[in-house]
């Protein structure tokens, strides 16, 4: 039986080191970042350049939600949603410019397969249904351009082993 808003707050109000982890229904509809969990699949395979793979992930979606970010609405009256406010710092934008856009412009159309992977986590059966592909097409595709992106930032050599 789940308890009341009252009664949790009480309870956190007393305990200040307590994490709030929500009501039951909450945690059942919470998912599993995808970097994460494909992740862990390749620590499982042995995977040499695992990291690699997953810092590149990450710093791909970090470029995605800065440059994109204010097109993302996130206030329930759309009419408060401003441009992004948040500057570019100089890193960032030197990542964007020699990486990102040259690694956007060499993939193609297959960067919204990343994107819909990444960003809108949607799960990669989904993607090879949409695609009407065999299963394991997203998940061959996402590494293969991770790697990519990898050797185009340097964090793995020419000869990557993963392909």
């Amino acid at each position: 039986m789940t308890k009341s808003r009252s009664e949790r707050e009480k309870k956190l109000s007393l305990e200040p080191n307590v994490l709030d982890m929500g009501t039951e229904q909450t945690r059942k509809r919470l998912k599993v970042d995808p970097v994460v969990s494909m992740a862990q699949g390749w620590r499982v395979r042995g995977f040499r350049d695992g990291p690699q793979l997953e810092s590149a992930a990450r710093e791909i979606r970090r470029i995605y939600i800065m440059v994109a970010g204010g097109m993302m609405p996130k206030a329930s009256d759309l009419s408060r949603v401003r441009g992004a406010s948040i500057p570019i710092s100089e890193w960032l934008a030197q990542r964007r410019r020699d990486i990102y856009i040259p690694f956007t412009n060499e993939i193609g159309t297959d960067f919204g397969i990343i994107v819909s992977w990444l960003i809108d986590e949607v799960p990669l059966s989904e993607i090879d249904r949409a695609k009407r592909k065999r299963n394991g097409y997203a998940s061959e595709l996402i590494v293969r351009h991770l790697t990519r992106y990898c050797v185009l930032s340097g964090t793995i050599k020419n000869t990557p082993t993963i392909m």
